[in-house]
Order: structure tokens, then sequence, then C-alpha cells
């Protein structure tokens, strides 16, 4: 027979949270408060917690938690997200690979500010600059490209020429009567 399973004691919020979104909802809005609303200080929340929950905590394990709750809901958001997109691709066939890309580069830039980490913003920046570089290099192959057609295209006309110059040379050379060199002129002319 198994044991039940006994959540560690630093644990206690994260295992109310699981437990309760009400709760986990109410402990971001401590910190986190609405437009509005009141930031409670940190000795606030372990009052809070300690005289209306029956949870006396330490401040560790109160900042613990908060990291663990953030990175939740960080992951609830994408998933969230992940999922729209999943809808829309659905609703929309002809959303392409190049657009979901360009969305996800915008939202983890968005990320960053929101979680004011300059690190990933900047990396995401330079994402997009790479990103914009290599559509522009890609322009410009395309644009290279086309002159080189039109380059092998000139050189066919001119080399046509050329062979048309040294056949009328050929017949300019030779002792045939001035009529039949007409003639023949003309041929290679046409």
């Amino acid at each position: 027979m198994k044991e039940p399973k006994v959540s560690r004691p630093d644990a206690v919020l994260q295992t109310r949270a699981e437990q309760d979104p009400q709760f986990a909802e109410d402990m971001w809005r401590f910190r986190h408060p609405e437009k509005d609303g009141q930031k409670l200080r940190v000795v606030d929340v372990l009052a809070e917690l300690r005289d209306h929950y029956g949870l006396p905590v330490s401040l560790s394990t109160l900042s613990g938690f908060y990291k663990w709750l953030g990175l939740r809901r960080a992951f609830a958001e994408s998933r969230n997200l992940i999922y729209q997109l999943k809808d829309e691709m659905k609703r929309d066939p002809s959303i392409t690979l190049e657009a979901i890309e360009r969305f996800g580069v915008i939202a983890l830039a968005t990320g960053g500010i929101q979680q004011k980490d300059g690190k990933l913003f900047a990396a995401m920046m330079k994402i997009g600059q790479n990103r914009t570089k290599l559509e522009q290099n890609d322009q410009k192959l395309g644009l290279q490209k086309q002159v080189v057609k039109l380059d092998e295209r000139r050189l066919a006309i001119l080399e046509a020429k050329a062979s048309q110059a040294d056949a009328a040379k050929e017949v300019l050379g030779t002792k045939l009567s001035p009529a039949e060199q007409n003639r023949r002129l003309r041929e290679i002319l046409k």
C-alpha cells in the first residue's frame, strides 16, 4: 500500500496554490495588483498568510513561492498562446511558418519587456535585425540572379551577332558573284 504523499514544508504555498486556484490568484494580486490596486509589502503578505490563511511561512519560503508562481503563470500564458495560435491556424490555413516565427519573436520581445529582462529583449531585437538583413540579402540575391540572366541573354545575343559577322566576312572573302554574296548575306543576317 502506498503511503500518502507528504509535501515538503517549504512547498506548503505551492501545494495550496495547486489545490486552490483562487488562492494562487489572490497571492499573485497581493504583489501584482490590478490597475488601481495597492501592492502589498512582503511583511503584509506574510501577515495575511498567517492571519487569514493559517499559513505561517518564512520570508525565504514566500520568496521561493513567488518565483515558482511567476514561472507557473508564464508557462500558463505560453500554453494559452499556443492554443490560440493553433485555433487561429485551424480557422485560417493561409498562416505561414514565417508569420508564426515573426509572431514568436514579437511575443518573446514583449515578454522580455514585461519581465524587465534586457538581455532577452536585446537578443530578440537582434534576431529581428538579423531576419531583416537576411530578407534584404535574399532580395539582393534575387536581383543579382535577374542581372545574371539578363547578362547571359545579352551574351547569347552578342555571340549570335559575332557568329553572323564571322559568317558574313567569310562570304565577302569568297570569289562569288556580287548577287550570290548578297543572297548569302541576307540568309546569314535574317
